[in-house]
């Protein structure tokens, strides 16, 4: 009975590794794509945005500043998110049945 506990605590542990792993790596791409989009729509900009509206540093920043942040709620986030939801629905389903 032991050794199937330690099996199951080891795949248990695999799969949350898995877990946080595919969404980091969802979390960069999505703010990499958000970088370059932002990019390219800061490039069709007529010069003259840049003289009134913002600065090149302040246009920067702000993209990189986003994409942090979309990158931090994508990679752990959303992952927990729906593990805590599934682990809650799990046992309201065991609870009522």
């Amino acid at each position: 009975v032991s050794i199937k506990l330690l099996y199951l605590a080891a795949g248990a542990g695999i799969a949350a590794q898995m877990q946080v792993s595919c969404w980091t790596i969802t979390g960069e791409r999505q703010a990499s794509r958000l970088q370059g989009l932002y990019f390219e729509t800061l490039l069709r900009q007529e010069i003259g945005y840049f003289d009134t509206e913002m600065t090149v540093g302040q246009a920067l920043g702000m993209a990189s500043s986003d994409a942090i942040t979309i990158q931090d709620a994508m990679s752990a986030e959303i992952g927990k998110s729906i593990q805590y939801l599934s682990t809650f629905l799990w046992w309201v389903f065991n609870c009522l049945c």
